[in-house]
């Protein structure tokens, strides 16, 4: 997909143009090939001894492998990190302030954590679970600190300095797997989504009709006992955080619905249905939230039709009262031809405030960049990192031409399951 002059817009955060689309494991058919994990915006650091840390990245997680493009380009990198045969990748997180360098830590389905290093995807050093449970998801919200989801409900807390988890979070009673959580720098405590059912011992599966949000403190007594966020129905397909408005937002499994508690008194404060924006059922999978303190927070929401509805939560101090307001779609344009329907569901969305940018991974190992978030989409102009000057680009550039041209040959890619 390299190359193609209509998959190239302009950044006006980084002064330069740069892909509007990747692709990976595009030689299996659409639906073989693995959802997006995660996405990672890599900007040139030259405190990393490193040829690839001089040059712009993009680097794309799936099940089935980590593959790294040109962010300027969307040309293919020869690095590539695939499992063991037989192993996949549940999740993974990017820290690039780790006291091991700038990495990535992968948890396989194997339960064992990978630490690789961003630049050349070396092993640099690996952690047992030691748990009969699979891990489910992860969280990064310190540089050498994972939080990590288990299918059993719990949640287990390493350092990547030690073997043994630090914290360990569980319910005496059964609870299903964890879905996903976020983590509260200010107030120091996770949030933890459910999927909306769990497994007896006979091997039959119990629906819950009330699937509650649960709150843990990192530095909580009494066995780190949760505190609940009630109300909530279905599967918690994401969750964000509002720190500067205390607000937890959780999406539903059920009919797209979106609650909102406040996190200090745990009372929920608003709850909406997403509406439908076109004729096919563009069912919501995602969210992420932009903090706007002094003004209306922003709220990105990804659809199953990969389309991405921008909207605002607006706070009532008088009141208290909480209003949403949708304010705009965006339907970024595919490069490529997918026949199936399912290919375009968002599962994975992010802003990168680095390149002013959204971020949208799908089921089909697509994952897309609309730039220019706040000064295309909201009309706000906002101060520009510094630019760069033209022979600063031009030796950006360069360099990447000479680094794509001393690539030797691509070996063929191992046979995956």
């Amino acid at each position: 997909m390299g190359n193609n002059a209509s998959n190239i817009s302009p950044n006006n955060r980084l002064g330069i143009s740069i892909t509007k689309q990747v692709s990976s494991n595009t030689r299996f058919p659409s639906s073989q090939r693995g959802s997006i994990l995660s996405a990672f915006i890599i900007l040139p650091d030259l405190s990393e001894w490193s040829e690839n840390s001089r040059l712009y990245h993009i680097i794309l997680v799936s099940p089935r492998s980590i593959d790294m493009f040109c962010l300027l380009t969307g040309d293919a990198r020869i690095q590539k990190y695939q499992p063991k045969r037989g192993i996949h990748i549940m999740s993974a997180c990017h820290s690039k302030e780790s006291i091991r360098g700038n990495i990535i830590v992968v948890a396989e389905s194997d339960k064992i954590f990978k630490i690789i290093h961003t630049y050349t995807f070396a092993i640099l050093s690996e952690i047992n679970s030691h748990s009969t449970s699979k891990i489910t998801c992860m969280i990064n919200p310190a540089p050498d600190l994972i939080y990590a989801g288990f299918h059993d409900g719990s949640i287990k807390v390493w350092h990547f300095s030690q073997e043994s988890p630090q914290f360990y979070f569980h319910e005496d009673s059964i609870v299903p797997s964890v879905r996903t959580i976020e983590y509260s720098h200010i107030q120091r405590f996770i949030v933890v989504g459910y999927e909306n059912s769990y497994q007896k011992e006979d091997g039959s599966y119990v629906k819950l009709d009330n699937n509650p949000l649960r709150i843990y403190y990192a530095a909580a007594n009494e066995q780190n006992k949760s505190l609940l966020l009630e109300g909530f129905l279905g599967a918690c397909l994401s969750i964000v955080l509002i720190e500067n408005k205390n607000l937890v937002i959780a999406l539903s499994s059920v009919q797209s619905g979106v609650y909102i508690w406040d996190f200090i008194t745990r009372t929920k404060l608003l709850c909406f249905n997403v509406p439908i924006m076109s004729q096919a059922q563009d069912i919501a999978s995602k969210l992420t939230a932009i903090e706007m303190p002094g003004m209306s927070d922003i709220l990105l929401i990804g659809k199953s039709d990969g389309s991405i509805l921008v909207s605002q939560l607006t706070f009532n101090e008088e009141d208290t009262s909480l209003t949403w307001s949708p304010l705009q779609k965006i339907q970024p344009k595919m490069y490529q031809v997918q026949n199936e329907k399912e290919s375009n569901w968002i599962t994975y969305l992010s802003y990168d405030k680095s390149i002013d940018a959204i971020i949208t991974g799908d089921a089909s190992c697509s994952v897309r960049i609309v730039s220019n978030l706040f000064d295309e989409c909201l009309g706000i102009k906002q101060i520009a990192h510094e630019s760069q000057d033209v022979e600063q680009l031009d030796k950006s550039l360069e360099e990447e031409k000479k680094y794509d041209e001393s690539l030797e040959e691509p070996k063929k890619n191992a046979e995956d399951n």
